[in-house]
């Protein structure tokens, strides 16, 4: 995969942001090599990305991996890394779990914030996870946590429910049941082949 490169535009802000780790995030799990161009687009805007390189293999990002790549983001907290996987209208639904659901970025890294910010330590670790094809990602987690003031750790496990739209996550289903949850994602996959 060597020399294989992804290019994308950014609007006006020059630095490397939540975008930019985004397409770091996804052109290193392509094996692509992250390049600034400095080039101008208009006045207001700026390019930045990668040197594109025509190939006969598939652009499509692997989103088994992106989804590796976000948990490596939350488990430091970086929710603006983590969000810029997500389209701006996405849904997080915890309903199944009887936590309800949230629509947005702003009301999604609330419940993120609310979640841990209830923790002095918390970690978040992934099982398995594993691409049902169609944009439906299934992605089994354990986490650990110990709440302020507590000595002993409170442990829970259960699975996310990814559906990729367009490159971004769209949705978002927890399930306490993991059976449940492979049911959910077997359907979903079908449902859009």
């Amino acid at each position: 995969m060597a020399g294989r490169t992804l290019s994308f535009v950014r609007s006006a802000r020059v630095g490397r942001g939540p975008q930019y780790a985004r397409f770091a995030a996804e052109a290193s799990v392509k094996g692509a090599q992250m390049r600034p161009l400095g080039l101008r687009v208009g006045a207001a805007e700026c390019a930045y990305g990668i040197l594109p390189v025509m190939s006969a293999e598939s652009t499509a990002p692997n989103l088994v991996e992106l989804v590796r790549v976000i948990f490596e983001a939350v488990n430091r907290r970086d929710w603006d890394a983590v969000l810029s996987f997500y389209a701006p209208d996405a849904v997080w639904d915890a309903s199944p779990q009887g936590v309800g659901t949230f629509e947005g970025a702003d009301a999604i890294r609330g419940l993120w914030n609310d979640w841990v910010s209830s923790y002095e330590e918390w970690e978040m670790e992934l099982d398995e996870v594993l691409g049902f094809g169609h944009g439906i990602v299934f992605a089994a987690r354990h986490e650990a946590a110990r709440p302020i003031g507590g000595e002993g750790y409170v442990k829970s496990r259960g699975v996310y429910v990814y559906e990729w739209i367009d490159g971004m996550i769209a949705r978002v289903w927890y399930y306490p049941d993991i059976d449940e949850a492979r049911v959910v994602a077997e359907h979903l996959a079908e449902e859009r082949g």
